[in-house]
Parts: structure tokens; C-alpha cells; sequence
């Protein structure tokens, strides 16, 4: 028997080349970019898909700063084909709210679009984002008395995205589950202080998301709830850190991500000092045990940190330590050859004698040109973007977003054979019966696109 078939299959091929083998580290630089006038209140931010147009845009939460026309907005910068932003699209929160203290955003009716969720007295809000690509009016859920942070992620590994919240004066964090009908809620217990700042991710090494928060009270530690098989979060594993001298630790902000190059999330948090006070703490996790590794690794940095994020901002296949302190300043803490964070650099002040808040930061590509960049809501010189402009060393760019279309057509034919036995029931001998068949398969290359393509010097 023989039988042809032919299938052809369309290929989009995305190409990232980064060239990561060097040995100059390439000193991160930025292109500040005010997006926001400063007659408003910016306190926290966010970055997402706001249009499904497949373009990070940026949304602003801004307090309140006695202008009835700015106050208890939330502010949409939708990102436009050229890298830059249009006019900010504005929605108003509910009345006789306090302005709001953190957003994040997620698909939380799991419709494929991103929506943003915003904590504020008592509750959580949430704008779903509708099939025109603008959001809806918020919907409303109690969450505790005065939430605090507020982040996004799948909780319990049934593929939906969960939203956790901190309530400062409640001694729970609550979860609110997402399901086919809405969300679930359950309460973990906690101390009855809090931090603005929740970070998600595996920090065992079991392939599930975790949850940590920080107390931000004198001598606070780090509560680490890690998820068990059954989709609940166990109780919280608590580290508290140390100076060797001594002193008092106040923490502020908290991230996770690879900082040894193993694989693994690593957790760092930033202590609230002026120098000589002022430090980062690293508790690496631990390959064996899936456990961070007690003591943490200090490493002093510029006065007051407040907000830290992990990223990779110079391309080099390793991430970076950014660190936001309190005046709008930015330091990086890159690796050097060995591994070790010794390159401290001092980038970026706005000379803003206001506090960041912790979830006043984020990373992300906000221009589409495949490098991460910083947004940070200033309370005194509104949104500043500060736009990236680092690439690896010793690359110049070519060429950014280039396609080329119908480059190749493969065509690959196999033969297939199949056994089939049985016994005939008049001379009981056993048959075999062999059937082969071809199978024709053609792969059609439509178009290879390259993003940021680098060649040498």
C-alpha cells in the first residue's frame, strides 16, 4: 500500500543573536525620556500589552496632588509603531479613594488581553481590558484593611493568572485564585506590617511559582511562602538579615532572578541606610536543597536603596543588579569576569528629594527595540523613561526589524512501514502482513525576521 501525503507547514522564524563570550562588560548608559508632566502625582507603574497590538505600553497610577483634573488617574501611554508614546488615555479610579499605592498588570479573565489591577483602602480594582482595546470600568473585591502591594502570577499551576495582595494592617496576605466564574479567595497568615513590594517566582527549584514579601518595620525579615502540589501556599520560611557590625536593618524592596549564572532564582532585598549603612543582601539558592543559602552575601551600595530589580541591560547574557534610591537616583552592580558584583555604577539622579516607591520602578522594552529599558514614577518630575541605549561590545548594529520574504522551500519525503498480524482461523498459521507508505513533507520558510542583528567592527 502506498500512500502520499504532502504537508506544508509555514515558518516564522524569529532570530535573536546576542553575542554573550566577551571580555569588556559593556558599561550600561541611558537616554533620559520625561513621558509624564509633573503637575501630577506618579506614584507607581506598570508596563503591559494595553491594545493587544503586541507593544508594551505604559500605565501610570497617580496619587493625589490637589489637581482635581490629574488626581485618582490611571494613565495609559499606548506605544505607537515609531518607539514612542501617544497622548496618556486616562481613566478615572472610584470615589472617595486615596489615590492608589500599587498596580500591576495580568490577564486576569483569561481572555488573552492584559488588564490592570490597583489596590486603594480596602479592596482591589481591576480594569478589564475589552475586545476595542481599552479598559472597562474597575470591578471591585474586598481584599483587608489598607493593601499595601499587589502583584500578579499563576499561585496554584493551573495556567491562570492569580493576584496576591499585602495588607498593611492586616495580619494576612490574600489570594485571589482565578477561575472559570471569577476569583477565589484564601488568607495566609503574616505579621501585621507590610512592604509595597511582592515578588513571584521558583525560588525551590520545583518548577513552581513562589511568593515573598519583606516586613518593612525595624529588624523586619523576609517571608518566603513557597507553593506545594496541592496549588496552597505553605507557611512563610523567615530570614532575617544581619549586618556584621550590628546595626539595625530596614528593608524596602525585594527581587528575585539568576545572580550566579546556575539557573536558579536567586533573592535579593535592599536595606534602607545612608552610607556607610546602606547595603544589598543576596541569599543565593541553594542547588541541593532548593533552600536560600543563610547567611546572605552583603554588598554595600550608594545611600538610601529603596526599590531593586534584576535584569540583563548590557547584553551580555548576565543580569545586572539596578538599584533605586531615595532621590531618584539609579546605580547597576554589573559582574565581572569572576562572577562577582565589584562594577558599581552610578547612572542616573533627577535630583528629586522624593521617596521611589517600590512599586514605582520597572524594566522592560518600551521602545521595541529589543533592549530592556528603566520607567520609573517620580513623584517630582512625573514619569521618566530612561531608554537604553547599551549594546554588546565589540557589535555594531545592522539592521533592526528586517524580514525577508519566501527565502526557502524544503522538501523531505520518508518512507513508513507498519506490522499487522493475526491467525487464520481455517489453517491456524499465523499472517503477516506488512503496509508501507511515503510521506511528503515540504516546509516553506515565508519569512525570517531578524531583531536587533549585531555585526562586528
Amino acid at each position: 500500500m502506498l500512500i502520499y501525503k504532502e504537508e506544508v507547514k509555514t515558518l516564522i522564524i524569529i532570530i535573536f543573536l546576542i553575542f554573550s563570550i566577551q571580555k569588556t562588560i559593556a558599561q550600561v548608559s541611558f537616554l533620559p525620556y520625561q513621558l509624564l508632566p509633573n503637575e501630577t502625582w506618579p506614584e507607581t507603574v506598570c508596563i503591559g500589552d494595553m491594545n493587544h497590538d503586541g507593544l508594551n505600553d505604559i500605565v501610570l497610577g497617580a496619587g493625589v496632588n490637589f489637581g482635581p483634573d490629574d488626581d485618582d488617574k490611571l494613565y495609559v501611554f499606548l506605544q505607537n509603531t515609531q518607539g514612542c508614546y501617544d497622548t496618556a488615555i486616562l481613566y478615572s479610579y472610584l470615589a472617595l479613594q486615596d489615590g492608589v499605592s500599587s498596580l500591576d498588570v495580568g490577564d486576569l479573565n483569561n481572555d488573552q488581553k492584559q488588564d490592570v489591577v490597583f489596590a486603594f483602602n480596602d479592596s482591589i480594582g481591576i480594569f478589564f481590558q475589552n475586545a476595542s482595546g481599552s479598559l472597562d470600568q474597575p470591578v471591585c473585591y474586598y481584599s483587608g484593611i489598607s493593601p499595601s502591594g499587589i502583584i500578579t502570577g499563576d499561585l496554584n499551576h493551573d495556567g491562570l493568572t492569580d493576584i496576591a495582595v499585602s495588607n498593611w494592617n492586616d495580619d494576612h496576605l490574600r489570594i485571589f485564585y482565578q477561575s472559570a466564574t471569577g476569583f477565589n479567595t484564601h488568607d495566609y497568615p503574616k505579621q501585621q506590617s507590610g512592604n509595597p513590594d511582592l515578588v513571584i517566582g521558583d525560588i525551590n527549584h520545583d518548577g513552581l511559582n513562589d511568593l515573598v514579601t519583606i516586613d518593612a518595620d525595624l529588624f523586619g525579615g523576609v517571608h518566603v511562602y513557597t507553593q506545594n502540589a496541592s496549588g496552597l501556599l505553605n507557611p512563610d520560611i523567615i530570614y532575617h538579615p544581619t549586618s556584621p557590625g550590628g546595626d539595625y536593618i530596614s528593608l524596602d524592596g525585594v527581587a528575585l532572578g539568576d545572580l550566579n549564572n546556575d539557573g536558579q532564582n536567586d533573592l535579593i532585598v535592599t536595606n534602607y541606610h545612608n552610607v556607610p549603612l546602606s547595603s544589598i543582601f543576596i541569599y543565593f539558592q541553594d542547588t541541593s536543597t532548593g533552600l536560600l543559602i543563610n547567611p546572605p552575601v552583603e554588598i554595600h551600595v550608594h545611600d538610601l536603596p529603596q526599590a531593586v530589580k534584576i535584569a540583563d541591560l548590557n547584553c551580555d547574557g548576565k543580569n545586572e543588579i539596578i538599584v533605586f534610591h531615595h532621590g531618584a537616583a539609579l546605580t547597576c552592580l554589573q559582574q565581572n569576569d569572576s562572577g562577582n558584583f565589584s562594577l558599581q555604577q552610578y547612572i542616573y539622579t533627577t535630583g528629586s528629594g522624593w521617596f521611589i516607591n517600590p512599586m514605582g520602578t520597572r524594566i522592560g522594552d518600551v521602545n521595541n527595540d529589543g533592549i530592556l529599558d528603566v520607567v520609573i514614577a517620580d513623584m517630582e518630575n512625573g514619569a521618566v523613561i530612561l531608554l537604553n541605549n547599551t549594546g554588546p561590545v565589540g557589535f555594531v548594529v545592522y539592521d533592526t526589524l528586517t524580514s525577508i520574504d519566501t527565502v526557502s522551500t524544503i522538501t523531505i519525503t520518508e518512507s513508513y512501514f507498519f506490522v499487522n498480524t493475526s491467525i487464520d482461523t481455517l489453517s491456524n498459521y499465523e499472517v503477516t502482513r506488512i503496509d508501507s507508505f511515503l510521506v511528503t513533507n515540504t516546509y516553506r520558510s515565508d519569512s525570517i525576521r531578524f531583531d536587533s542583528l549585531f555585526m562586528r567592527k
